[in-house]
């Protein structure tokens, strides 16, 4: 990268980290924000950037209509339709996301999974296992989960070659890699999801398997037997990689819901493990064969299984938050599409009443309608009511509230003795809220708060 002219989108974390990465490398690099500068906390940043030799510049109006770099990191934020993007194939610039620019300056193996749903509690698992035998570290798109984490730059960054990287990668970050490549991977399935960034299922279901691609001989990939979209997956998969299945009957690491086989260790009952129905069962198998295969010669069974057991649930995700009369409270803020409000309340026992709103992302919720048509589930909705959104799809009149505290206090008001009641937006997070980890956080408060009322 010496002297090469390189340009970075994206004043975050994982934009920071590219720009300081490749400066260090002797690159002559430009970060663009189009955000103006306003708080101390950003002026320093531009600061510290500026003394490792980045150009900053801010309150940029979003173009390039004359690239002057041969190579531009983006922002995951940035749709491949972004004007800037759009100058910069027009003028031959090469594009790579953030997870190539890590790849290439990598000296550890990366362990890399996606999918649309339970892929950071994979992820986390995974980490904790491969952590009990060896050096691993968390990073990644995985956030707000409650375990030390790095974006997969900063830790491709300070990498050394006994290390393992445990890596959560979205679909977003996928759509501009040329040679990544992991070691070991996993695609945990392939729902609908992000309709507002892809055009279509199929385009988000190809930038998913693209984590296959650059994939040969010496890889691993394990698969689930039982997860939607298995056959595509499989039949992503390049020849000549290795292909771990598992499975509700058949693989190297079984799962139901009563029990967890999982290969070189035995069989373990569901009684013996930290967490509360089926979902974490398939999750943790797929970590520990993920693990496994990772660790290679180094795995002790022993060792990976007692850090299994320590694994608690991650923030925003199935989060048990009180219980009160008998009502159960969780925190699934984590539940950004459809798919997840039907896999995760079929998790539970007993009767729900699902907190659901935000934004719906181009979504299909018919599937969520046609669920809970089938059980006694109640629904109570938050935020502003959508044209063809959410609370026009699930064609009934369930109590629509526009605050997110609002929303919990009609839904325990529903809630009886025996039932959960569950925030399961289904949608990503709207005003005032700016992602799912904020809107957990204010979740969480607001249980806090009602508990200490009922108290006083």
């Amino acid at each position: 990268m010496n002297g090469q002219r390189i340009a970075v989108t994206g004043m975050g974390r994982s934009g920071i980290a590219v720009a300081r990465a490749a400066a260090k490398r002797g690159a002559k690099v430009t970060l663009y924000d189009e955000k103006a500068v306003e708080t101390p906390e950003q002026f320093a940043q531009v600061e510290a950037l500026q003394a490792h030799g980045v150009e900053v510049v801010t309150n940029w109006h979003g173009r390039f209509e004359e690239p002057d770099f041969e190579l531009l990191v983006t922002s995951p934020g940035f749709s491949r339709n972004h004007p800037a993007l759009r100058d910069c194939l027009a003028a031959g610039v090469t594009i790579w996301s953030e997870i190539e620019f890590a790849y290439r300056i990598s000296n550890a193996p990366i362990v890399a999974v996606t999918g649309t749903n339970g892929k950071s509690t994979t992820v986390a698992m995974t980490w904790l296992m491969a952590n009990s035998c060896a050096d691993a570290v968390l990073c990644g798109n995985i956030a707000g989960s409650g375990y030390p984490e790095l974006t997969l730059c900063e830790a491709a960054e300070a990498s050394t070659e006994d290390q393992i990287l445990v890596a959560e990668i979205s679909s977003f970050q996928l759509e501009w890699v040329d040679e990544f490549s992991s070691a070991v991977a996993a695609i945990t399935n392939l729902a609908s999801d992000h309709l507002d960034r892809h055009t279509t299922v199929e385009d988000y279901h190809q930038a998913k398997l693209r984590l296959f691609a650059n994939m040969g001989e010496d890889d691993t990939v394990v698969a689930n037997q039982d997860a939607q979209g298995f056959t595509k997956i499989l039949d992503a998969i390049p020849a000549g990689v290795e292909v771990n299945l598992i499975g509700k009957k058949e693989g190297s690491s079984r799962f139901s819901r009563e029990n967890l086989h999982l290969s070189g260790f035995g069989d373990v009952p569901a009684n013996d493990l930290p967490w509360v129905g089926s979902i974490n069962m398939i999750n943790a198998a797929m970590a520990w064969e993920l693990a496994s295969a990772a660790l290679g010669d180094d795995k002790d069974p022993t060792k990976m299984f007692a850090a299994l057991k320590q694994f608690k649930s991650l923030d925003n995700r199935m989060e048990l938050l009180a219980s009160y009369q008998g009502i159960t409270i969780v925190n699934n803020s984590m539940c950004t599409n459809p798919q997840a409000v039907i896999d995760n309340s079929r998790d539970l026992l007993g009767r729900q009443i699902l907190i659901m709103g935000g934004l719906t992302k181009g979504a299909d919720f018919g599937p969520v309608r046609d669920y809970l048509a089938g059980t006694d589930h109640e629904v109570v909705l938050f935020g502003p009511r959508q044209e063809n959104g959410i609370h026009e799809q699930l064609q009934k009149d369930w109590p629509v509230k526009m605050t997110l505290a609002e929303a919990f206090s009609e839904a325990m008001q529903r809630a009886k003795p025996g039932d959960t009641v569950m925030l399961s937006p289904g949608c990503s997070s709207a005003s005032p809220y700016a992602n799912f980890a904020e809107r957990g956080h204010a979740f969480r408060a607001i249980v806090n708060d009602w508990q200490d009322a009922q108290k006083s």
